[in-house]
């Protein structure tokens, strides 16, 4: 994609035939707009993640759209908050959309120890993941599910990270469980907008 062009890939992975289209934008944020969405953090209604009769270590809030696990689809829900916009927008710079293009918004709170499974984002959102990462650094993994190969891009605290295309689609990916806590939004865009 012409947005995400492979500008730390020698440096991220260094290997032949490592996941194309992944962007890492170190200090996307500063620590004091991390203090203050920390702070609002703490207004948030957490929801649970059950799934197959497990409930999920992480606590998730879905703004714009809300996501079925079980089912893998999308339904409306409440607008995100107005202390998101700022964030929203600059994200939505980061693929040169508008930040009414970001259809769902996650905020996710990883207590300590906990992470994510392999998966591969639902097909009803678009070809761009943005991430944005606070208060702990965190490594993400990205798993070939033909060839098992798998690779691991340490993303530091408050840096933004971007994926599409091939990292999108053609690989799984997971978060390792870490010894702090640490939170993410997420912003995803919809593949058909007339789903909303």
């Amino acid at each position: 994609m012409l947005f995400l062009e492979a500008v730390y890939q020698q440096s991220l992975f260094n290997e032949k035939h490592s996941p194309e289209h992944i962007k890492l934008i170190p200090d996307f944020i500063s620590a004091e707009e991390e203090r203050d969405l920390l702070n609002n953090f703490k207004t948030i209604n957490w929801q649970k993640i059950n799934m197959h009769g497990v409930t999920a270590k992480r606590r998730v809030a879905h703004f714009g759209l809300d996501y079925t696990y079980t089912k893998r689809s999308v339904t409306k829900t409440i607008k995100a908050p107005k202390w998101l916009d700022s964030l929203t927008a600059r994200a939505a710079k980061l693929i040169s959309k508008k930040a009414s293009d970001l259809k769902e918004i996650l905020v996710t709170y990883y207590p300590k120890g906990s992470g994510i499974g392999w998966h591969k984002d639902a097909e009803v959102f678009g070809d761009a993941v943005i991430g944005v990462s606070l208060l702990s650094d965190c490594t993400m993994k990205f798993k070939n599910p033909e060839t098992q190969e798998v690779y691991k891009l340490f993303i530091p605290r408050r840096s933004a990270y971007i994926f599409s295309g091939d990292a999108r689609w053609n690989w799984h990916h997971s978060i390792s469980s870490h010894e702090h806590d640490r939170y993410s939004v997420t912003f995803r865009t919809l593949v058909n907008d007339s789903i909303e």
